[in-house]
C-alpha cells in the first residue's frame, strides 16, 4: 500500500512538473514577442518591474516559499533577458562577483574587470550592458558616476529592498530605467565620505553632496 501511494504522488509530481515546463516555455517565448515589439534601443532590464514583480509574487505566498520565489524567478527574469538580448553581459569585480553570479543566474553572460574604476571605463566604452558594483566601492568611484554623467547607478541590489535598509551593491550602468514612485536618489557625501539613499524630492543638493543615480526600494 505504502508502495502504490508513493508511485501515485510522484506521478502527480512529475505531471506538476511538466505543466512548469509547458508554462517557462510560454513564458519565454513571450519574451521573444515582447522584444520584437519593443522600439529600437529600448532597454531589456527593467529594475523597477522585476522588484514590482517579485514582491507581488512574495506577498501571495507563504513566507516560507519566498526565498525560493526569489531564486526561482531571478533564473526566469534572467533567462528573458538573455532571449530579449542573447548578448547582454555583466560586468563585476572580483569582490561583486557571488552577487552578480547570483544576479546572472547562469543565464547572461558575466565578466571580471581589475577594479570598479575599470567596470566604469568599459561601461562608458560600451563594452558591456551593466555592471555590479558592492556598496563599499563607492566611495572609490563617486566621481565616475551621475545622472549627468554617462554611467549611473541604476539599482541597488537585492532588488527586493525593504524601504528601511541599505543595498548591499548596486547595478550601474548608462540608460536609466523609467523613473517611478518608489526610486530613491543615491547621495554621496564629499565632506562625510558616506553613501545615504534620498528622497526625489531632495534632488537640489549642495555643492558637497552629489547624485550618483537611482534605485527602487520596494518591499
Amino acid at each position: 500500500m505504502m508502495d502504490n501511494d508513493l508511485m501515485r504522488l510522484r506521478a502527480q509530481i512529475d505531471r506538476i512538473d511538466q505543466q512548469i515546463l509547458d508554462l517557462l516555455s510560454c513564458r519565454l517565448q513571450m519574451a521573444e514577442q515582447v522584444a520584437k515589439a519593443k522600439p529600437n534601443g529600448a532597454s531589456v532590464f527593467r529594475p523597477d518591474r522585476e522588484a514590482q514583480l517579485l514582491a507581488r509574487l512574495c506577498a501571495s505566498a507563504q513566507p516560507q516559499l519566498q526565498p525560493a520565489i526569489n531564486a526561482v524567478w531571478r533564473a526566469i527574469i534572467s533567462s528573458s533577458i538573455s532571449r530579449q538580448r542573447p548578448d547582454f553581459t555583466i560586468l563585476m569585480t572580483a569582490e561583486s562577483e557571488q552577487i552578480a553570479r547570483l544576479f546572472a543566474a547562469g543565464q547572461l553572460s558575466v565578466k571580471q574587470t581589475d577594479a570598479p574604476f575599470d567596470l566604469c571605463q568599459q561601461l562608458a566604452a560600451g563594452a558591456a550592458d551593466i555592471g555590479i558594483v558592492e556598496a563599499d566601492d563607492l566611495n572609490s568611484i563617486h566621481g565616475q558616476l551621475g545622472l549627468d554623467l554617462p554611467v549611473k547607478i541604476i539599482a541597488g541590489l537585492p532588488l527586493l529592498c525593504q524601504p528601511d535598509s541599505f543595498p548591499k551593491a548596486f547595478i550601474v550602468g548608462c540608460q536609466l530605467p523609467d523613473r517611478t514612485a518608489q526610486d530613491r536618489l543615491v547621495i554621496y557625501d564629499k565632506i562625510q565620505r558616506t553613501i545615504d539613499l534620498a528622497t526625489a524630492a531632495e534632488e537640489n543638493l549642495p555643492t558637497d553632496r552629489s547624485v550618483l543615480g537611482i534605485c527602487t526600494l520596494i518591499g
